[in-house]
């Protein structure tokens, strides 16, 4: 796959490398209120969501802006590959936000990370403002759980894995 651009999405990272470094899977988000002070969604501390992962090796990542009113689906299928080998698990995403929470717009429009708990396929959703940063949990194909967030706006953010062309 070339870099994440298209109808939806422009590349804004670039050549610049993004390494999320090898995860052991130990980390949940649940468990991660000294990354995401300003608020963790409780829903990831429901029995489902709050569990951990597998073992990852490091991976690269891009990030593109959203340039056009859509939904989640429809930002996320635009990529025409499989949902599967875009979801980063919750230490990943963890990683992600120590690593780089310059990242983050500091401005509140939220950067889009996808991961899979189960069967349920999942948004995480990160803003950051002056107080640091907070976490929604996204249902990508039924029902929405968060504020309000089945349409993304110009100016959000996705980070997804970097996958060859």
């Amino acid at each position: 796959m070339a870099a994440a651009t298209n109808e939806f999405l422009k590349l804004i990272s670039g050549e610049q490398e993004i390494i999320i470094d090898a995860c052991d899977g130990t980390r949940s988000i649940a468990d991660s209120e000294e990354i995401f002070t300003r608020f963790l969604d409780p829903s990831f501390k429901d029995a489902f969501f709050d569990k951990t992962g597998k073992e990852t090796k490091e991976i690269s990542l891009e990030i593109s802006e959203i340039t056009k009113m859509s939904t989640l689906q429809k930002i996320f299928h635009s990529l025409e590959i499989d949902p599967e080998n875009l979801r980063l698990t919750q230490h990943q995403i963890i990683n992600f936000c120590e690593k780089y929470p310059d990242k983050f717009l500091i401005n509140g429009k939220p950067t889009l990370f996808l991961f899979k708990m189960g069967s349920s396929v999942c948004v995480a959703s990160i803003a950051r403002d002056s107080c640091g940063l907070r976490i929604y949990r996204n249902d990508l194909y039924g029902g929405n759980v968060g504020p309000g967030r089945y349409n993304v706006m110009p100016s959000w953010r996705i980070a997804i894995p970097k996958l060859s062309s």
